[in-house]
């Protein structure tokens, strides 16, 4: 475990994927839509490899820590594969109550369905995890009335 981690902070306060994150003049986030889920609907048997949009929003409350951290986040297919990770860097300061916070927008591509995770690391450490379903529904299209329909008569 890292020193600075073990002296009393970062807090986690959330970790969540959403539709979109807003920032007010005065610095007040709103998470709208908070998700755990998409549906996907296609042609195919299969879901074909597809790009989903969304907001990963973390807030830590600073508690002893100051200075910059470096938060990963790693994503984890269905089955097992590690995708590229996002790093970028915290600046911890202020009170210790005071928040930091990352608000990223995500193009993830999925090429299977089932259970995604996304690990939340800070400074290695890992602090927790994100789930993420994709739910794969094939369309199912319906005959039409054939020559013999009574529908054509």
């Amino acid at each position: 475990m890292s020193e600075q981690l073990s002296l009393g902070g970062p807090y986690l306060a959330y970790a969540v994927i959403c539709e979109r994150v807003l920032t007010e003049t005065d610095g007040t986030i709103s998470l709208i839509r908070i998700i755990d889920r998409f549906t996907i609907r296609g042609p195919s048997p299969s879901l074909a490899p597809t790009v989903v949009s969304f907001w990963l929003a973390i807030l830590f409350r600073r508690g002893f820590p100051r200075g910059v951290m470096k938060l990963t986040l790693q994503p984890t297919t269905p089955s097992g594969k590690t995708v590229a990770a996002m790093e970028i860097a915290l600046h911890f300061e202020g009170d210790e109550e005071h928040g930091c916070q990352a608000a990223l927008p995500v193009q993830f591509l999925v090429e299977e369905d089932g259970l995604y995770w996304f690990d939340v690391r800070l400074e290695g450490q890992l602090i927790t995890r994100i789930p993420l379903r994709i739910v794969y529904l094939p369309t199912v299209t319906m005959p039409g009335p054939g020559p013999e329909s009574p529908m054509n008569r």
